[in-house]
């Protein structure tokens, strides 16, 4: 049942409630005046009666004692051309009679005349007046020195009485008249009084129902109308336009949906600019991601390469420890042997131009070492940097998607892992930065132990030379030149040494840059992530229309 329907019917029944209400006091009000109507009428006939009634000849057929007297049949005979004149007119009237007091009755009044002509029907000179209850009715209050009318019931039938008092010129109570009316008359009366109600009714009913549909189609087609438009903003059409029409509740329930609507436009213009921006950040954190991926590898190779480089050295170094203990074991022979021996002082002059040969391998592959640091370093601030604008990325992310509410708490959560990440990153790059200045100074200082190294291997070929040619001399000379030849060994020790050092902080260097390659893939992920919610939230807002 829609809302017209159910009007329909609230109007009816409040409607019917009323009619059969006012009908019923109506009725009620109607069937009081008719009753008092009838009453007064059957007081009225017994006063017309009173009038003509023979006070003397009443009281003589009262002392007869029978129907047969002269007296009793003057009165009788004046009684019923009364009656009959009433019945011609069209009043229907029973019977006709007179009463006289006497202490001997029940109702302290007998019969005196009766104008029946029915024997069986007649009431007998001095027969007590008895009143009886009337079912539905109130019991009469009998009381016949005043003139009154009631409903009472006798051995003769129930009727409607009116009764009138007769007195003398003196003012003594002579006679009482009565007049029986039919009960069935006012209930004649009662029942067209009834039906006359329900025709009322009826044709009231009828009203109402017109009335009430006008009322419900006034009040129904602006709520049809609004429930439809709620229906449309429900479908997503915000761009409906609201009727206000009605009573004030209605143009007030009108005015709120269009406010409703039109504070949806508002959020759905929000929210669509936010996930714009949500999506813009995603895509620069994904380009971010991707360059740092980029760096990082780079980073891997080049630390790939210095490790090799650091490895080669190590052997390098090992190398010319080995040349260093044979040319001391050359020189210790050659001092053992024969302090004039020019062959062991070529040996050793071979040995020293081979150290120094080796030496300069070391250095240039130490300045290598040194270059590809530099290069690490510059890549080092690039993701540097890289983290710093990502971290602001997510920063942005995490404010649109607080002015998204509830819609961008997913994007919340991931623009914070985002700005973890970033965190993480710019940690391991300075982790990674501090490795490679303290693996840059030990290239310096092995760097440094080098070039002494050639120093001191030129000057010891230089020596050398010198003592080849002055081989008296140079036994004396070669007993300096072997702490040299020690020191020079030590070097070469240190350099290997911190080429293994150099190398095993090229594997942490590795390690990390191992370690930010994952989490430059973990903010891919993230961003990916991202991205793809904020493109089920457009899609979502695209089924709204504004």
């Amino acid at each position: 049942m829609n809302s017209r329907s159910l009007l329909v019917v609230l109007v009816i029944l409040v409607a019917g409630a009323a009619g059969l209400s006012i009908l019923l006091g109506s009725l009620r009000d109607t069937r009081e005046s008719v009753l008092e109507e009838m009453n007064e009428q059957a007081r009225s006939l017994a006063a017309s009666a009173g009038a003509i009634v023979d006070l003397d000849l009443n009281q003589r057929a009262f002392e007869g004692g029978s129907w047969e007297t002269d007296a009793y049949r003057s009165v009788e005979r004046t009684l019923r051309r009364m009656r009959d004149d009433w019945r011609e007119a069209g009043v229907e009237v029973l019977f006709v009679f007179t009463l006289v007091e006497d202490a001997g009755s029940p109702s302290g009044w007998v019969y005196v005349v009766d104008a029946e002509e029915v024997p069986e029907d007649k009431a007998s000179v001095g027969e007590a007046f008895e009143v009886g209850a009337v079912s539905g009715r109130e019991r009469a209050v009998v009381d016949l020195r005043v003139p009154q009318s009631f409903f009472y019931a006798d051995d003769y039938g129930t009727y409607l009485s009116g009764f009138f008092p007769v007195r003398d010129d003196a003012g003594a109570l002579r006679t009482v008249v009565g007049v029986d009316l039919p009960i069935d008359s006012v209930i004649a009366r009662e029942r067209a009084l009834f039906w006359s109600g329900l025709q009322l009714l009826g044709a009231m009913t009828a009203g109402w129902v017109l009335v009430g549909w006008f009322v419900a189609t006034w009040y129904a087609r602006p709520l049809r109308r609004l429930g439809d438009a709620a229906a449309r903003i429900a479908d997503g059409d915000l761009a409906v336009e609201v009727p206000i029409r009605g009573v004030h509740e209605t143009r007030a329930l009108g005015r709120a949906i269009a406010a409703m609507a039109a504070s949806l436009r508002g959020v759905l213009g929000e929210v669509k600019e936010t996930t714009a921006g949500v999506v813009a950040a995603s895509d620069q954190m994904q380009k971010r991601a991707a360059e740092q991926r980029g760096g990082v590898q780079l980073i891997v190779s080049t630390v790939a390469e210095i490790t090799a480089s650091a490895n080669a050295i190590a052997e390098s170094g090992a190398r010319l420890a080995e040349t260093l203990a044979s040319l001391r074991e050359a020189s210790d022979q050659l001092r053992s042997t024969s302090r004039g021996s020019v062959d062991g002082l070529r040996a050793i002059e071979t040995s020293m131009d081979r150290l120094e040969r080796q030496a300069g391998e070391m250095r240039s592959r130490l300045q290598v070492i040194e270059e590809r640091g530099g290069a690490v370093t510059s890549l080092l601030d690039a993701m540097t940097r890289v983290a710093t604008r990502t971290n602001l990325l997510s920063i942005n992310a995490q404010i649109e998607s607080e002015k998204a509410g509830e819609a961008g708490r997913g994007f919340a959560v991931v623009a914070r892992e985002i700005s973890t990440l970033a965190d993480a990153a710019a940690s391991s790059a300075l982790d990674i930065e501090e490795h490679l200045a303290s693996m840059r100074q030990a290239v310096q200082a092995g760097s440094d132990g080098v070039a002494r190294l050639v120093d001191d291997a030129t000057t010891s070929g230089r020596d050398t030379t010198r003592i080849a040619g002055e081989i008296g001399a140079g036994m004396t000379s070669l007993d300096g030149l072997l702490p040299r030849i020690a020191a020079a060994a030590g070097e070469a020790e240190g350099q290997r040494q911190g080429a293994e050092e150099i190398a095993s902080v090229l594997g942490t260097l590795v390690q990390s840059a191992v370690d930010r390659l994952a989490m430059a893939e973990e903010g891919d992920a993230a961003a990916a992530d991202l991205r793809e919610r904020s493109r089920r939230l457009a899609q979502s807002m695209d089924r709204f229309r504004t």
